[in-house]
């Protein structure tokens, strides 16, 4: 069900104290409208949230403890971010094992991952938190695809070139930063909030200069250096709320930064434009 005005305008609220004020910064909402429309008139050339689309997933009838059941076994890669705690204090001397030559990831079992990481209080309490991400459903995790449907709009279905799945708790992000794909983030439970850049603004976003990070900005979002990084600031942004149930297309080269508010079980496709 489409989201009222009253609703997001206390969503954007709440977000305003979350991330503080931007100086000039220009914030506009992502327009949310209906798979219909994006499949009759096409993804367009700005953000959209679509807010159906996926009621015939069987993954959108899963939690946690579903994954635990069926995929629990399965080795994944496990991106680790390290607040103020020690999480060596924390995790058993297995686990440093797992770590190999990883300096800030691991692999381990998703169960392994949902007992450490979504479920173990002293992890949260350490501020350590492990986030699978961009991790590629064909390599990891191909029973998931029985649960998921690529949607039925020409654009994607004629151009795939990969879908990816991710899962974390709340607090969990994904740095600024753009892809050379056109994308569909889909949200199969839990909630994301997500903010996106025209790659207009490429030059207010620092990226860095050198090596795989090139397409990765410098800025911290939530806490962004005005002396380092003067025009972030005063760069026009579009902000959402992304619930279960909902997908946020972000066009080609679009910059984005997405932090989960919640646990949160998500699948993104990757397109080229078709021919």
């Amino acid at each position: 069900m489409q989201t009222s005005r009253t609703a997001v305008k206390g969503v954007f609220m709440k977000l305003c104290r979350t991330f503080g004020t931007h100086g000039t910064t220009i914030s506009k909402a992502i327009p949310r409208i209906s798979f219909e429309e994006a499949r009759n008139k096409g993804m367009g050339e700005s953000p959209r949230i679509l807010v159906s689309g996926m009621e015939g997933w069987p993954a959108r009838r899963w939690d946690v403890a579903y994954l635990r059941e069926h995929f629990g076994h399965i080795v994944v890669p496990v991106e680790i971010s390290q607040g103020k705690g020690d999480y060596r204090s924390i995790f058993d001397a297995d686990f440093e094992a797992k770590r190999g030559k990883f300096e800030a990831g691991c692999l381990m079992t998703l169960d392994e991952y949902s007992q450490w990481f979504l479920q173990c209080r002293d992890v949260q309490k350490a501020d350590v938190r492990g986030y699978i991400a961009q991790c590629r459903l064909d390599d990891y995790l191909p029973g998931l695809l029985d649960g998921i449907q690529t949607p039925t709009i020409r654009e994607v279905a004629h151009g795939l070139h990969q879908i990816n799945f991710w899962l974390g708790p709340g607090g969990t992000e994904t740095p600024l930063h753009r892809d050379p794909y056109f994308n569909l983030l889909c949200q199969v439970f839990g909630e994301k909030y997500v903010r996106l850049y025209d790659a207009e603004q490429s030059m207010a976003m620092y990226p860095f200069q050198n090596g795989l990070l090139r397409n990765t900005s410098q800025v911290d979002v939530e806490n962004p250096d005005k002396r380092l990084h003067p025009k972030f600031e005063s760069a026009p942004y579009w902000e959402g709320i992304l619930g279960p149930g909902e997908m946020l297309y972000i066009p080609q080269r679009w910059w984005h930064y997405v932090q989960s508010r919640t646990v949160s079980f998500s699948v993104n496709f990757w397109w080229n434009k078709s021919a």
